[in-house]
Parts: structure tokens; sequence; C-alpha cells
């Protein structure tokens, strides 16, 4: 079996579990490549079929005419044309948003090839005009046709121009009249609205995402020894970029109530700018790392992981935090709650500054090791990939 991976890039979540799936697959003696849109760290292998300049030029007319239907032809011809030669068995799709790749001749291949497809939806661009989220807009367009957009500016962004009927009507039409595709949702919240919308006549399969337990474990470690006070109980967020939609200000906002004799906030995946900006509220700010090994660190030091997002899947830093021992508070926020038990954490309401102090205050003294056992139970990296390739079995009518 051979199976070909198309996503904006080979880093960050969605590129890791790409790349997770690869390896699992490979296990099996199967084979698979991932195509990526211009974003690569090349020692993983993946192929390119543009350059990093006309990946710029393809993003800039895009958000200049809001035009990502009309963008990246001549790429996605190679691409194409690429995918002809291999001739995969399963085409396994993950972000094409990101202004990297023409869906509507991606798509054209595939029902003119009759490929059987696998698509990954780690957000809700897919069915949308326009956005990846719609929670905080609180705008339920999608289910009937979009226009006037109230998350224009938001990702994948429009400087000036307002398409969003115009697309929700092209990808209606696009994404429809796949012969044999499945829809995949990492989470059950995710699943639920895209049975609402017009991808429901698909089958829709619930993937939890998984993360490499290898990476992320207990660690004693003292590499932020001079960072962080480790005499005080650490509360951790964790978030790249760290803006609104992962509750930026509500950190400030708790920041201000908490007790700072006994609590300290730190925030990783914060930007330089705003590593100044928490200082003036005692909050340590570290940048983004790519190194998994100080954020298991991170995790394994902390006392609680709180999570203020307002708008996520299933985030995969809820299951490091996890694998890592570390307790969770989250806002009640899309998948973000589908980990938490009452063995490993509390779900608060959104914006409730007030309920996640107390949450932080009133935590009982959770078994960490437990935490990390049951976390390694459900989200490996293998649990997923194994997922996945059962349902390429199923797709292409194997036995199991």
């Amino acid at each position: 079996m051979f199976v070909v991976h198309i996503n904006l890039t080979d880093k960050g979540s969605t590129g890791t579990i790409a790349y997770d799936i690869l390896k699992g697959l490979e296990n099996t003696e199967n084979s698979g490549l991932v195509f990526v849109g211009g974003y690569n760290s090349k020692p993983k292998g993946a192929i390119t079929f543009q350059s990093k300049f006309r990946l710029r030029f393809n993003q800039v007319i895009a958000k200049l005419f809001d035009f990502e239907d009309k963008i990246a032809k001549k790429e996605t011809k190679r691409l194409v044309k690429q995918l002809k030669k291999l001739n995969p068995d399963i085409v396994h799709l993950h972000n094409i948003h990101g202004y990297f790749i023409n869906y509507k001749i991606l798509f054209d291949y595939i029902k003119s090839a009759n490929k059987k497809v696998v698509w990954t939806l780690h957000d809700c661009w897919a069915f949308t005009g326009h956005c990846a989220y719609f929670d905080m807009a609180k705008c339920d367009k999608w289910k009937t046709g979009c226009g006037k957009c109230p998350n224009l500016k938001k990702y994948p962004n429009s400087w000036f121009f307002d398409r969003s009927s115009s697309l929700y009507k092209t990808k209606k039409a696009v994404f429809s009249g796949v012969k044999d595709m499945t829809i995949v949702c990492p989470s059950q919240w995710l699943a639920e609205l895209v049975k609402q919308s017009y991808l429901s006549d698909y089958p829709i399969k619930v993937i939890n995402n998984g993360i490499n337990l290898e990476d992320f474990k207990i660690i004693d470690n003292h590499t932020f020894d001079n960072v962080v006070d480790r005499s005080k109980k650490i509360i951790l967020g964790v978030a790249s970029p760290f803006g609104e939609r992962k509750g930026y200000s509500n950190y400030i906002s708790l920041s201000k109530i908490i007790d700072k004799e006994k609590y300290q906030i730190v925030m990783c995946g914060v930007n330089e700018e705003q590593v100044k900006e928490l200082e003036s509220y005692d909050i340590v700010g570290i940048t983004r790392t790519d190194s998994k090994q100080k954020l298991a660190e991170l995790y394994s030091l902390a006392y609680c992981f709180v999570n203020m997002t307002f708008e996520d899947n299933f985030p995969t830093v809820n299951i490091e935090a996890l694998a890592c021992g570390l307790p969770i508070i989250t806002y009640n926020t899309g998948g973000s709650v589908e980990v938490i038990t009452e063995d490993n954490g509390i779900v608060v309401e959104q914006g409730d500054i007030e309920a996640v102090k107390m949450a932080i205050y009133n935590m009982s003294e959770y078994d960490r090791q437990k935490i990390a056992d049951n976390a390694i139970k459900k989200y490996s990296s293998e649990i997923m990939a194994n997922a996945y390739i059962n349902l390429y079995k199923m797709v292409k009518g194997e036995n199991e």
C-alpha cells in the first residue's frame, strides 16, 4: 500500500502527525510520501512542489484579493503530474489551506483518477467560506452559506476583499462528489460540526491525535532554574502563536488576581515583544522552543497546565501535558475538554477567570504517574498511526 500525504508544512502539530502516520505505515512494510507547500525541514525529506518565493507570492495575491481558489495553478499542476506518476493507493489530505495549493485542480485530479481519499480536518476551514474557526465570532453562516465574514482579518485572512460567499459555493462544489472519501476528525466535537455541514454525506471517523511518548514523559531536569522560581507552584500555558484565540489576555487577567507569593504564571510560545509586555505583569514569558525535551521539562516541573483557549480542535498541548503527568484546567472549548476526566483535570467556562483561579487554588492532589500512565494508553503516536492504517485497509477493502 502506498499513501501520499499532502499538508502545508512538515513542521508543527499537523506535520508531525503526518510523519508519525507515515512511520507507522513503513513499519508495516508499506510506504508513503509527504508533499508540503513550501514550509519544510529538509532532514525529514518532505517533497515540496513550489519555491518559498512562489509561496510568498501566492500568499500575497490571495490576501490582496481573497483569491485562495485562484492561486498556485502551475504549482498544483506540477504536484498532480507527480501524483500521476506515483499513482498512490490513497491520497491523505491534511491542511490544504495556507495559500499554497489550488484545491480545484487537486480535486479535479482526485475525481478524474477516482482516487481514494482520507482527509484529516485539523480545523473547520473545509466547510466554511473563509475561516478556520468561528466560535469567537459566534457565527453559524457556514451551515447555509457564508458572506460578510466576521473573521475576514483572521487566518486565512484577506486584506481588503470579502469573497466568502463565493468561496463557500466553490468549496462546496469542489469538495462534494468524491466517490471514495473518508473524513477524519481528531475530536468528537469537530465530527459533530462536520455532520451539520455540506461534507455530511461522507463517512466520518474520529481518530484522536497522538504524540511521541519518547519525547513527552516525566523528566527532572533543571534547564529552567534561572528562568522560573521552583519554590512556587508553576501555572503553565503553552501555545504558538500565543494570540487572543489562545487566551493571551486571559493569562494577564489571571496574573492580577492570583496569589503571586505562592504561584508563578509561565507562558511558553510567546514572541519577544510579548515577553517584555508580560514582565510588567510578573509573568515569565518563554519564546517558542523546538526542543521537545525542554517542553517536556516545563510540563514536568509545573503544578498545573492552564489552557484558556477559545477555539480549538484537539490540542496536542493537552496530551503532551498529560503524558508528562500534568493535570489540566481548560476552558469548555471544542475538543479541548475531551481529554479531561475527574482524575486529570477541571473544565471551566470560557472567560471565567475567577473560576480558573479557584480551580487552581482547590486542585486536589492528583496522582501524576497515573495521569501519565493513562495518557500513554490512549494518546501515543503508535496508537494513532495504527488507527489510520486500519482505516487505510478498510478504505482499500483489505482485511484488518
